[in-house]
């Protein structure tokens, strides 16, 4: 079976110290649970056994016109400056192993699935496995996961490769995603 690395939104608006969410605590869990690190050996891993590694990111046009105004997640992004092409908040984690020739998929909603291209280009590569890693756990993990397993996709979390707002709301969504994939 073929297997992908999908990290995903581990971006300065969302988990760096002086990213504009940093207040929703995604920042401080990120840190004290090693979780960078932790994804970073996960990305070694799999580069060396020559399996596929995949980026996705949130991210708005300049002027905000592919967000989704009616969302209550996303519908104020333009007024918080956030998730914003070109900015520096939606750039990579300086510190996650981001290659120049990496693949990375760009989403304007919760769902890596959503209008992306993901799903095609996992089929185009006969990928049938996928294990998970990101921020936020209970947001675009948990529905990242659930769309890849509506898919017929093998789902995989890597609980100390992702993260949430704080250990309880983490917790819930693996136990959660534990009904659909494996929580390792």
């Amino acid at each position: 079976m073929k297997k992908a690395l999908i990290i995903i939104d581990f971006i300065n608006d969302i988990v760096s110290k002086d990213g504009k969410l940093a207040g929703k605590g995604y920042a401080s869990f990120i840190e004290e649970n090693n979780v960078i690190e932790n994804t970073n050996k996960k990305i070694e891993e799999f580069r060396k056994n020559n399996d596929e590694v995949i980026f996705v990111k949130i991210q708005f046009k300049e002027d905000y016109s592919n967000q989704p105004k009616n969302s209550p997640l996303f519908g104020k992004a333009h007024e918080f400056g956030i998730f914003k092409k070109g900015e520096s908040g939606d750039e990579f984690f300086p510190e996650l192993d981001v290659k120049e020739n990496d693949t990375i998929f760009i989403k304007t909603r919760v769902s890596a699935f959503y209008k992306t291209g993901l799903e095609e280009y996992l089929q185009e590569k006969g990928i049938s496995e996928l294990y998970f890693a990101g921020c936020a756990t209970d947001l675009a993990i948990e529905n990242a996961v659930r769309d890849a397993h509506d898919r017929d996709f093998s789902c995989f979390v890597l609980e100390n490769c992702s993260g949430a707002g704080d250990r309880e709301t983490h917790n819930n969504s693996l136990k959660n995603l534990g009904k659909i994939a494996k929580i390792i």
